[in-house]
């Protein structure tokens, strides 16, 4: 069991929090997931003390109407004060509506239910939703008496606790746990021959326990690694995302990868699925806006090696866009350490990407008032330094210089660059030939808009060398400029007939026009060098690291798979491993591999990965000369104790 986060509101949740829409299972359509979310613990009380949902068997329960006015009464207030008001003022008001739900009675469930509306809405508006909220109560739970009486005096047709409905729930327990939920199936049939999984509208896990948005399948099942990419707006960030999830969709097995079958269900699940068949069928993806707020693009995948180990490596991977805009003070012209409060996320990356478009002619014009225009590519160094700042323990940074078929063919002439330096400093380094590529840009281009964000990738170096460990390549996710895909007049003018029907008959009507309207385009350009640092990185994948330091040692075709995303502030020390706060801290016996795998996946290594590189390279001291290299090491893991 494992934590992961919430994709929308950034939370931080335990392998086992989880909440189900109550309404949803009960085949209420109309009341918003939010408004009727119970965690299993809560559908275990609905069921009554003789049920225990536990069991892993089928259970039939009968949930009361009374039970589930109190649900929406107390997630109502939870939705409206959560975060803004004083918790024990939040738990009073929340027992409170639960109270007065509780209490309506049957002949007042337009009242409640109007309670539960938007304010925002119209009085028309808010009136047809409560008819639709009592209609769809009145449908589905059931009178539980069977006698005709006088319903004016006879209490029990008022009561709430006297109508029902009913609801088969089948627990899906983690694997080796006997009480811990991972999900649940679900049927409203009398006698179901299959139980329902939940959609939403694709396969989900559940919902948030924070802030009700779906959670992907598979959270708390595996390790939840989350790569960041940070840039201003246009810097091909979200062409990136799109472009990568295609890519691997595609090639997995070049990538000695499993089949990924798509993308993950989240609240963003229309969005990817449009930008993925924009980008299938030639068009340029959507724009994300400046100001896009919690609703900025993420994407998840689940990931898993395809190897002939018995360990099991799968991971859910999200990428996250974070658009620097959301992250910058424009009146005082630096990052905003509040964006981490406003977009967690931000701060819990493992691994980020700082991306910047390869032309500066091609974001367009510069604005520095806030009011919508992008950043520059100084102000995303800001912030990119300001997140590390705060970060205890500091994740890998890969430097990615997009948009690259805006170039040409780089040539390979021998001229003085700023790149030069950066080539001399580690001759391991796996991707050495991608530095390369971005010198020989430099030299092909003479136009300063293409040299100026190129001595901004080495600046971003220098700057940074000293903070994390680091690599650097270009990439062009959509192999080309790409026309942003607009309707027809005439597919407008039938969308906005529809505009009050249900959203899949409108993807219905992009998707016939998208397929009629093709584009030929061109092939993304260096998304296998990217994958294939990444899947190492997140240790989906060996990394070569024979013949570097000692062959002896380390044969040619000796490899190591990274155990956990290595940290700049990693260190060793003689016994087991053991995790810390912020560090890990590994077992001498990892040294010699750790540090060569460093060396070829970053053109940097920390002062302590130095230290140990040096001790088996080094036959120049006095102390080292006759020692072995296991004594070697040792004596340099004690000394890099004492400087930690």
């Amino acid at each position: 069991m494992y934590d992961y986060y919430c994709v929308d509101c950034g939370k931080k949740l335990g392998g086992e929090e989880i909440c189900f829409n109550l309404a949803g299972m009960l085949g209420l359509e109309g009341i918003r997931p939010k408004l009727a979310l119970v965690t299993f613990a809560e559908l275990n009380a609905l069921a009554g003390k003789d049920t225990d949902l536990y069991e892993p068997k089928r259970h039939r329960i009968a949930v009361t109407l009374k039970d589930f006015l109190k649900v929406l009464g107390r997630n109502y207030v939870k939705d409206q004060f959560h975060g803004t008001v004083n918790a024990d003022i939040e738990k009073h008001e929340m027992e409170r509506m639960e109270r007065e739900m509780g209490l309506l009675g049957y002949s007042e469930l337009d009242i409640g239910m109007r309670n539960l509306t938007p304010a925002t809405m119209s009085q028309a508006e808010r009136q047809e939703l409560t008819k639709k909220y009592v209609d769809g109560l009145e449908a589905h739970f059931i009178r539980q008496f069977l006698e005709e009486t006088n319903e004016e005096t006879d209490e029990r047709y008022e009561d709430t606790g006297n109508y029902a409905a009913y609801l088969w729930i089948e627990p899906i327990l983690f694997e080796g746990e006997e009480r811990a939920v991972y999900s649940l199936r679900y049927s409203t049939e009398v006698n179901p021959v299959n139980m329902d999984e939940i959609l939403d509208p694709g396969l989900i896990r559940g919902y948030c326990p924070c802030c009700g948005a779906p959670v992907v399948q598979g959270a708390g099942k595996y390790p939840h690694r989350l790569v960041g990419l940070l840039g201003a707006q246009s810097a091909g960030k979200t062409s990136i995302i799109i472009s990568m999830l295609e890519d691997m969709q595609s090639n997995f097995d070049a990538y000695g990868m499993e089949y990924p079958d798509g993308y993950l269900c989240d609240s963003r699940y229309y969005t990817i699925d449009w930008n993925l068949r924009l980008f299938q069928k030639g068009w340029a993806v959507m724009k994300t806006p400046v100001k896009a707020g919690k609703n900025t693009f993420n994407a998840s995948i689940l990931l898993n090696s395809d190897d002939d180990t018995d360990k099991e490596h799968a991971q859910i991977v999200t990428f996250i866009d974070i658009a620097g805009e959301m992250c910058y003070d424009w009146r005082q012209k630096k990052w905003n350490p509040d964006a981490l409060k406003e977009f967690p996320l931000i701060a819990h990356c493992d691994i980020y990407l700082l991306c910047t478009c390869i032309d500066e002619d091609a974001y367009g014009e510069i604005g520095d008032d806030g009011k919508g225009q992008r950043i520059g590519a100084d102000a995303v160094l800001k912030i990119a330094k300001g997140i590390y700042e705060k970060l205890p323990s500091p994740p890998p940074l890969c430097i990615v210089a997009t948009k690259a078929d805006l170039t040409g063919d780089p040539a390979g002439e021998n001229k003085e660059t700023p790149f030069d330096a950066i080539l001399s400093l580690n001759p391991e380094f796996f991707h050495k030939e991608e530095v390369v590529k971005m010198r020989n840009f430099y030299n092909t281009c003479p136009q300063e808009s293409v040299r100026r964000p190129l001595k901004w990738c080495t600046r971003t170096y220098e700057q940074m060398e000293k903070t994390t460990y680091l690599s650097m390549m270009s990439c062009s996710a959509l192999g080309g400029t790409r026309e942003q895909y607009k309707l027809t007049e005439s597919e407008t003018e039938e969308l906005a007939k529809r505009a009050q029907e249900q959203e899949d008959e409108n993807r219905l009507l992009f998707e016939r026009s998208i397929e009629q309207n093709e584009k030929i385009c061109g092939e993304p350009m260096g998304l296998d060098a990217l994958w294939d640092w990444l899947l190492m990185v997140l240790g989906f994948k060996n990394v070569r690291i024979g013949g570097g330091i000692n062959e002896e040692l380390l044969p040619e075709n000796e490899s190591y798979r990274l155990p956990c995303i290595p940290n700049y502030g990693d260190y060793y020390r003689t016994g087991r491993r053991t995790e810390s706060e912020h560090r890990l801290v590994f077992d001498i016996s990892e040294a010699l591999d750790r540090v060569q795998a460093i060396r070829r996946l970053f053109i940097n290594s920390s002062q302590h990965d130095q230290d140990i590189y040096e001790a088996y390279v080094s036959l120049e001291d006095r102390f080292f000369r006759k020692a072995t290299p296991e004594r070697r090491m040792q004596e340099v893991v004690k000394c890099a104790d004492s400087w930690q």
